[in-house]
């Protein structure tokens, strides 16, 4: 760290500071919807008519952790179905993929 990113560091208000410094993972960072960044790469697959097979293969992970995505995209934004999740990305605005 330089001098002037230390001073600019120790000026910041502390809970800015706290949250800087415990910074996770990209995927794991919460968004402003709730989602993880990965949360919301499976919603906008979701909205794109994907199966979890599809995501599991398209984002490299295990289906059985899609299948782990899918339902906490459910629980944060309370919603009973991907259909529902497909709608919550279109009205907030997700670049939808072309579907199958």
């Amino acid at each position: 760290m330089s001098v002037e990113q230390a001073i600019a560091y120790a000026l910041q208000p502390a809970a800015e500071a706290e949250s800087s410094s415990n910074d996770g993972p990209p995927d794991t960072e919460p968004q402003a919807s709730g989602l993880t960044r990965r949360e919301q790469q499976v919603a906008v697959l979701i909205a794109g008519g994907q199966t979890n097979r599809e995501i599991a293969q398209a984002l490299v992970i295990t289906v059985s952790t899609a299948e782990r995505h899918v339902a906490n995209i459910l629980n944060k934004l309370a919603l009973r179905s991907r259909t529902e999740i497909a709608l919550w990305a279109v009205a907030h605005g997700v670049d939808v993929p072309a579907g199958k």
